[in-house]
Parts: structure tokens; sequence; C-alpha cells
């Protein structure tokens, strides 16, 4: 089952999930993608940040390499934790350009920005140390994860066989629907990535999702619910808005914050959450 224009449509009977920002909690994404709820036609759409602040980022990016796939069972899209990295990457390299037009204009070596350190990266968050513990030591071995990093797709639209329509993106999405059916994006990149739909004061915004057809309903994460609620030593379940519905569990939080890993069901809103 190819995706194509950010499009899926699905057979029938198929069910879709959706499972919110894993950051590392590789233990947890297993046991949700072991459930015998699960079935082996069901396509499983990660939304984005699996990595950074929990304890198994590096285990979870491998695993994600290896089965994540257009077409596949598995499917994901870029998080701002993601788009971190890639900005890194392109800020070092820009840099170390500048950097060795200088030395051929002075007679020196120019350095090939592969063999820098791992640590050259930024890494605002905890890339560059599990990058390290797993030996990757060096920019130019980071190149492939990163790369592949960079295409995954910002949102997915998913219709189901009973023509219930969502869209799935990471923090959240604007569009409208052009005459050829297509979909013309009108909020930036770094907002569908940066985006929090909450106030200073961790409540939610009156602003809700602007569904680009009748019933179309926006699948985000980004912002641990444990945060927006506040009811700490609640285990997370998703904030249902009428036109949105936020997953993201914040399962890198210790449990008597309420963090878990959470995946729902979009045929049915069954919601699986990690113990």
């Amino acid at each position: 089952m190819e995706i194509k224009d950010n499009e899926l449509h699905c057979k029938d009977e198929q069910k879709v999930w959706a499972i919110g920002d894993i950051h590392g909690c590789y233990d947890q994404f297993v046991e949700i993608i072991g459930s015998p709820q699960i079935g082996d036609d069901d396509v499983v759409v990660l939304i984005g940040d699996i990595i950074d602040r929990g304890p198994n980022s590096f285990k979870m990016l491998e695993w994600a390499m290896n089965n994540v796939n257009n077409g596949g069972k598995y499917l994901m899209l870029r998080g701002n934790h993601e788009q971190n990295i890639i900005e890194d990457f392109y800020a070092l390299v820009e840099q170390r350009e500048r950097k060795n037009r200088y030395k051929i204009k002075t007679g020196e070596e120019p350095v090939d920005y592969k063999d820098l350190p791992i640590y050259d990266l930024r890494c605002n968050y905890d890339f560059c140390e599990y990058m390290d513990r797993a030996g990757i030591i060096t920019v130019g071995m980071a190149e492939k994860y990163i790369w592949w990093m960079e295409e995954l797709p910002l949102y997915l639209r998913v219709t189901l066989s009973d023509k219930r329509k969502y869209v799935l993106a990471h923090a959240w999405f604007e569009g409208e629907l052009m005459p050829d059916g297509k979909v013309r994006k009108i909020i930036s990149d770094e907002n569908i990535v940066w985006h929090r739909d909450m106030n200073f004061y961790h409540n939610l915004t009156e602003d809700d999702y602007r569904p680009m057809e009748e019933g179309e309903i926006l699948i985000h994460g980004h912002t641990p619910v444990p945060i927006i609620r506040g009811h700490y030593g609640e285990l997370a379940n998703p904030i249902f808005r009428k036109h949105s519905i936020n997953i993201d569990g914040g399962c890198f939080l210790e449990k008597g914050y309420g963090g878990r890993l959470i995946a729902l069901c979009l045929n049915d809103y069954t919601i699986l959450g990690s113990t």
C-alpha cells in the first residue's frame, strides 16, 4: 500500500493506529505494538519525536530505520526533535564550508565535515550522547540517520474505508483543499512540528483545528497531556476536542506524573497505553 501525495486510503476493515511521541521509550513501544489488538494488516503511524529524553533513543531509531517504510505496516512522521538534528547538521556543514573556503585561500588543508566529532553538532537535547555511546563518534557516521529523518513526511491524510477522514501531524496542521483535490499547506513547516495549542498557563487555547473537509479530525502530539491537564498521578489519556485529538502521553515522564505511551485506533477510538 503505497503512500502518494501524503494520502493513505484504507482497505475494508483495515485499522489505523496512531502512536504518540515515543522519546526513546523503546520498551513501552514494543509493548504497544505487541498487543493482540493490533492486527497483521493494520497500519501503525508513529507521530514523530521517537528520539531524545527517554532511555533507549538509539535503539528506537535503529528499529524505525529497519521497519518504517512507505507501503508497509509502519509509517512515521517527522517531529521537532528529528527536525532539530536535521537543522543542526546543515548548520554545521555550512559552517565547515565557510571555514574551508578561508583555509583554501590561506593555503591551509580543508577539513571534511564528515571527520568532525559528533559533539560538533549542537545537539540541543541528548542526540550526541546516545550516538556516542553507540559508537557513532563522527558526523559522517551519523549522516545516514539524519538523511533518513529528512525523508520523513510532515503530515499524512488518512481516509478510512467508511470514508471518515483524518490528518496526522506531529504538532499541528492547517491547510486547504485545491480544486484538484491536493492540499496546500497554509502554515509553515516549523509550525507543523512546533505549534502548541495551549497558552502560557498550560490551558488549551480556544483555537481548534479547522477541518479541510467536513468531519475531518486532526491527530497530533508534541505537547504532553499531563502538562496540559496537570492531573499528576493519573495516567495520561488522549485529549479529545471537537476537531483534534492530542495523543502525546508524555511517556518520558515518570508514572507519578501520569506519563505513558499512547496508541489510538482511528477506526473505533480504542486506546492502548503502556503499563
